[in-house]
This record gives structure tokens, C-alpha cells and sequence, in this order.
């Protein structure tokens, strides 16, 4: 259901940009700011009790020292191999939140075999593809890391030019392995179409909208939204986390992460290129995102490993 609502909601939004008077660009970069604050960071503040959780589900003792230090050194490693080197740091981040990204949307069918990772990130890059590429012409010039570039013009042109072989390759590429995955987990046709007909709304969706409104609909309005229903769910299930408590955590580390974001933004900028502001709220967000992704990872095996058991329990009677 709550899927439902989001599409409807992103499809409103498309409607109104392009039908009501298209949203400006300082709205547009408000709204950004604003979701990242109220939605995008909350989702991954809850990282300390979700962890705790996952110890708990594998019956391992949970060290909240030991936590944060495995998660500030990792903040710190990815922080440096964007600055040391940039364009491996976000090809390296792209391949991470696209796993990210398709193990949340639809982690109801993920498991842990080698063709399970290949495909839920299969999925998210189709997600990335049409965020990105749609757009490169305006997303290139934000990125400080392209103002040294010789050839900046002809890397967009190229990109411009091929960009649909390259939609079609990837886009061909997922229903292929949608193909080998769902008869691997023998999921039902319908399921099937019900997946991809939602993905297909998305990326209409995506591509519709220009690149930072487009931004705040999936990463705040959708992934962020998902995130947290399935992180309260997760945290509540077996009732020893409350919702005051999960409602603090949120909070405290919300405001934590805000502030390192905005030292990690005002160094950006006093450091490195003045002239890309938007570019260093994106990788505040991705040195946040690279301890968090390992953590909802684990979340999501756990609950799937719980669903698995569950389907045995009821299986197995018959079977007897």
C-alpha cells in the first residue's frame, strides 16, 4: 500500500512540474536539503539499534565501542579515497548504493546467492542509469571533480549520444537476469509483473523529472520512506525496542550526522571547487551511506533468513 501512495505521489509531482509550471531550481534545491534532513539522514540514524539487532539475531555479543569505531574508520576510509581518488571512490559508491538501493525496493525476493547480488543490483543501476544519464549534461558541471578535465564537453557528448544503447543494453540486461532469477526462486509470473510494472513507473517517473527533484522523489520520498517502515518494523517485531526509544535514536544521531555533514561540506568548499556546492551535500551523503549500506544489508538477510524459516515451518507439515 505504501508503495502505492508513493508512485501516486511521484506521479503528482510530475504532473505538476510539467503541466502546473516547472518547479524552480532553487526550490528544487530547498526540497533537497530539506528531505536529506527530515527523511534521508533519520533513515540511517537508527544504524546503532539496527546493529545491536543483527548481533542479537546471530546470538553475538554487540560492542557499541567496537561499533563505532568500525564505524567512523569506515567514514573516514571512503571520506579519503574520494578525496585521494575521486573517480574510483564514485564508481565504487554507484556499484554500492546500487546494490543498496535494489536490495530495499525489493528485498521481499533477495537472498544471498551470487545471482541474488547480481540481480537486486542490476536493479538499482537501471534505477542510477536513468538518474543519471538522463541528466548529464546538468550533472557533470556540478561535479568539482570534472572542472579538471580537458575533454568535459566530449565525455558529455558522448554520453549524450549513446545514452540510449547504453539504457537499452542496461534495461535488456536486468530482464534477462529477471528472467534466470525468477525461475531460479520460482516466483510466480504475477509477482513478476508486479515488480516490473512498479520499476517501469519509477523510472518514468525519473526520467520526467529534472535531476535534483528527481533525486528528492527516490532517495527521500521513496528509498528513505521504505527504509524506515522497514527498520521500525525490524526494531519492533519481537517488542523489546520501543518507539520512544527508536524515536530518540533517530533524533540524537540525526543531529549528529547533520553536523558532520555540514564540517564535511564547509571543508569541501573552503578546500576544494566553491563552485559546487550541491556536489559536496552528495558525498557528505555518500561517506554517511558507506557503513550504513553494510548494516541494512545485514538487516535484510536477517529477515529474509526469518522468512525462509517461516515458509519451512508452514511447508513441512504438509510434507510429513
Amino acid at each position: 500500500m505504501i508503495k502505492l501512495i508513493l508512485l501516486l505521489a511521484g506521479l503528482s509531482l510530475f504532473i505538476v512540474h510539467h503541466f502546473g509550471g516547472q518547479v524552480s531550481g532553487n526550490i528544487q534545491l530547498i526540497s533537497l536539503m530539506a528531505g536529506v534532513v527530515l527523511l534521508g539522514i533519520p533513515h540511517g540514524a537508527a544504524d546503532l539499534l539496527v546493529a545491536t539487532k543483527n548481533e542479537v539475531e546471530k546470538n553475538k555479543h554487540f560492542s557499541k565501542r567496537s561499533f563505532h569505531i568500525n564505524y567512523m574508520s569506515r567514514m573516514v576510509l571512503f571520506g579519503l579515497l574520494l578525496w585521494v581518488l575521486p573517480m574510483v571512490g564514485i564508481v565504487l559508491f554507484i556499484l554500492f548504493a546500487a546494490y543498496h538501493f535494489g536490495e530495499t525496493d525489493i528485498n521481499k525476493y533477495k537472498e544471498n546467492s551470487l545471482l541474488g547480488k547480481i540481480y537486486v543490483t542490476s536493479y538499482g543501476i537501471v534505477i542510477l542509469a536513468v538518474m543519471l544519464l538522463s541528466h548529464a549534461r546538468q550533472l557533470l558541471p556540478m561535479s568539482g571533480i570534472f572542472h579538471s578535465l580537458d575533454n568535459q564537453e566530449l565525455l558529455i557528448n558522448s554520453i549524450e549520444r549513446y545514452r540510449l544503447f547504453i539504457f537499452l543494453a542496461i534495461i535488456l540486461t536486468f530482464l534477462i537476469l529477471t528472467g534466470f532469477y525468477f525461475h531460479y526462486i520460482q516466483a510466480t509470473i504475477k509477482s513478476g509483473v508486479l515488480m516490473i510494472g512498479q520499476l517501469f513507473i519509477l523510472l518514468f517517473i525519473l526520467y520526467n523529472l529534472p535531476p535534483l527533484l528527481g533525486f528528492v522523489f527516490y532517495f527521500v520520498g521513496w528509498h528513505s520512506v521504505l527504509s524506515l517502515k522497514y527498520i521500525v518494523e525490524y526494531l519492533s517485531k519481537d517488542g523489546l525496542t520501543t518507539g520512544k526509544r527508536i524515536a530518540h535514536q533517530i533524533i540524537f544521531y540525526s543531529l549528529l550526522a547533520i553536523g558532520g555533514m555540514i564540517v564535511f561540506a564547509a571543508a569541501g568548499l573552503f578546500f576544494f571547487h566553491k563552485s559546487a556546492p550541491t556536489f559536496y551535500i552528495f558525498l557528505g551523503l555518500a561517506v554517511l551511506t558507506a557503513p550504513h549500506m553494510h548494516i541494512m544489508q545485514d538487516m535484510y538477510n536477517n529477515i529474509n533468513c526469518k522468512r525462509k524459516l517461516q515458509l519451512n515451518s508452514l511447508i513441512n507439515p504438509y510434507l510429513s
